[in-house]
């Protein structure tokens, strides 16, 4: 009996772990724009430092990270003819933070 128990707490577990690690995760977005114009700045590259992770804009220079782990990051926006921009970010455990450049 207390075996059965043991292989039942183990599947349950093994079966809740992958939802425990991606309920602590966020999501980062935010649009880039010109600062002169207001227009967005599409195929604008953005990269969480110290990291691999790296998106582009779209054409409406918007932008998403996804399961992004929680803590304060540093995020950098760079595109040819635009000056490079970084700014800190506070991550949540979960849900989403909103990190505009212009």
């Amino acid at each position: 009996m207390r075996n059965r128990f043991c292989r039942y707490a183990l599947i349950v577990g093994a079966w809740l772990a992958p939802a425990t690690v991606i309920a602590q995760q966020a999501t980062i977005s935010g649009r880039v724009i010109d600062k002169a114009t207001q227009a967005p700045v599409p195929s604008a590259q953005l990269s969480i430092v110290g990291t691999s992770r790296n998106t582009v804009t779209n054409d409406r220079g918007e932008y998403t990270f996804r399961a992004v782990a929680a803590g304060t990051i540093s995020l950098r926006a760079t595109r040819i003819g635009y000056a490079a921009s970084t700014q800190s970010v506070t991550v949540p455990e979960s849900g989403s933070v909103t990190a505009d450049f212009a």
